[in-house]
């Protein structure tokens, strides 16, 4: 059918505008950081030059992992995704000497660097919670996020399963793991890795989605329509939901549903699948 083809063809390309890189992957680099406790400041002695690409990746990118430590007043992470990153790194300075030798507060500190769009930074204390312990999860599954949303699968990739094969409980990278291949159209391993998880997170709504996204690659439109039914209202005016809802809608000659459901969903923030949204418009309209 046509319009599946357009489905899996957007799923892939909506994502991002970079096609992944044939070389190996090998990601070695182990620089020396040194995080200065009286300014937002780095040094470096070593790092990958080509580690530092462009920003390409839109909607669905990776999760980071947020673990810091033990300690519920740390709170370094809660203010850098409250946008309070002068706060932040006040507080990181002040929590220097006591966990310095602490992986959950270079890694923290990566992803105050992530969420400001500063991915070389970002990658340089990930690589220092990496350095001071080589199996620390949250580390290499945020390194995969940091290439993922620069477009680099490959190394995304290496890392998300470095993830995987540390930690058998690793939720997140999993999830990261799956969505990657099922931007690439694996969909076997795919959603084979989001069964999985949703027996655990049954109700969490990415998990719902991409099952429900599973269901419309393999054709069973039935499912994928019970899928998206059970993501709360609000959630389903998101493009990257409601779009393929209303699509599935569609498809099982609902007309009327679909098109109410596609007028619910969001423009504000469509980004990358503005044409995906026309297209399956003018597929419901038509029918």
């Amino acid at each position: 059918m046509k319009i599946l083809g357009i489905l899996i063809l957007i799923w892939g390309c909506a994502q991002t505008e970079r096609a992944t890189e044939t070389k190996k992957v090998s990601y070695q680099a182990k620089p020396t950081v040194t995080y200065r406790a009286t300014s937002d400041s780095y040094s470096v002695d070593s790092i990958e030059a080509n580690a530092l690409l462009r920003e390409t990746l839109a909607k669905s990118e990776g999760r980071i992992i947020r673990d810091f430590t033990d300690d519920p007043d740390s709170g370094i992470g809660a203010l850098c995704y409250d946008g309070d990153f002068s706060k932040a790194f006040s507080l990181a300075d002040k929590n220097y000497s006591s966990y310095k030798k602490n992986p959950g507060y270079w890694n923290q500190i990566g992803n105050c660097y992530y969420l400001r769009k500063d991915y070389k930074k970002a990658i340089l204390f990930y690589n220092k919670a990496k350095g001071l312990n080589p199996n620390f999860t949250p580390a290499l599954n945020n390194l995969g996020v940091v290439f993922q949303t620069q477009g680099d699968f490959k190394k995304a990739l290496f890392f998300y399963k470095s993830a995987v094969n540390l930690s058998a409980a690793a939720k997140t990278p999993r999830f990261n793991l799956a969505n990657i291949y099922l931007k690439f159209g694996i969909v076997n391993k795919a959603c084979s890795l989001f069964n999985a998880l949703s027996g655990s997170s049954p109700m969490d709504v990415d998990i719902l989605n991409a099952k429900a996204t599973c269901a419309l690659f393999n054709r069973n439109y039935a499912l994928a329509v019970s899928e998206f039914k059970k993501i709360p209202s609000d959630e389903l005016s998101k493009g990257h939901i409601g779009i393929n809802y209303a699509l599935a809608l569609g498809i099982m000659g609902k007309k009327g549903e679909a098109l109410d459901r596609y007028s619910d969903i969001s423009q504000k923030d469509l980004g990358p699948l503005k044409n995906y949204y026309r297209n399956v418009g003018d597929y419901l309209n038509r029918m």
